[in-house]
């Protein structure tokens, strides 16, 4: 095969991933529809894995617009420049995850974009969560790594222990009556950090 062909074979590809992608969003303006094209070219161009591809097509179809689309794109490469976040507990204590770039699942920040959209992508995930995750009591849900604790405040339900754990740490002596409460529930079951297991050629950027 020429590189000619191959280079014609590859914009095809691109071309209809972002159609596919593009059309499964929610419907806005003619000019919301192009920004989303050319915002799904340059992500299918950087990241032509067909993993992302399939993260990108299942968010859409799940219900996506183009304004979340962008702040979730940004906040997957916000985490992806954020390595003091990229830690789980072990034995030996605090230790660096492994892909941890990959962490935060395409699923996961959609997830996280939905529920703090009043917040700019810079914002969305807080930056004394980390030290609350530091913090949080062994044994409780979010505590195994903190891309599974952001998970945990975001879900929207609450865990008593953690809840109550770190507000004593904090020195509230109400916690379980502060309306502010601590989400802890897993998405599906299991933990975020299951979204970096694997070869680097299967990850979601």
């Amino acid at each position: 095969m020429t590189g000619h062909v191959r280079d014609a074979q590859d914009a095809a590809k691109l071309r209809n991933r972002v159609e596919t992608v593009a059309n499964l969003l929610d419907p806005g303006t003619t000019a919301e529809r192009e920004r989303a094209r050319a915002l799904l070219a340059d992500l299918f161009e950087r990241h032509g894995h067909q993993s992302t591809y399939r993260a990108l097509r299942d968010a859409a179809a799940a219900g996506l617009d183009v304004q979340t689309l962008e702040a979730m794109i940004e906040l997957k490469e916000i985490w992806a420049s954020r390595p003091d976040w990229w830690y789980r507990r072990s034995r030996d204590g605090v230790v660096e995850m492994e892909r941890g770039p990959a962490a935060l699942s395409w699923k996961l920040a959609r997830r996280v974009c939905l529920a703090r959209w009043q917040y700019p992508p810079e914002s969305m995930i807080e930056e004394d969560w980390f030290e609350d995750w530091l913090s949080a009591p062994r044994r409780t849900p979010g505590n195994y790594d903190f891309v599974t604790f952001v998970q945990e405040k975001i879900e929207g339900r609450a865990s008593d222990d953690l809840y109550a754990g770190l507000r004593f740490l904090h020195g509230t002596a109400d916690a379980h009556t502060d309306p502010d409460g601590w989400p802890l529930h897993s998405l599906d079951g299991g933990t975020a950090a299951d979204a970096c297991h694997g070869a680097p050629s299967e990850l979601p950027f």
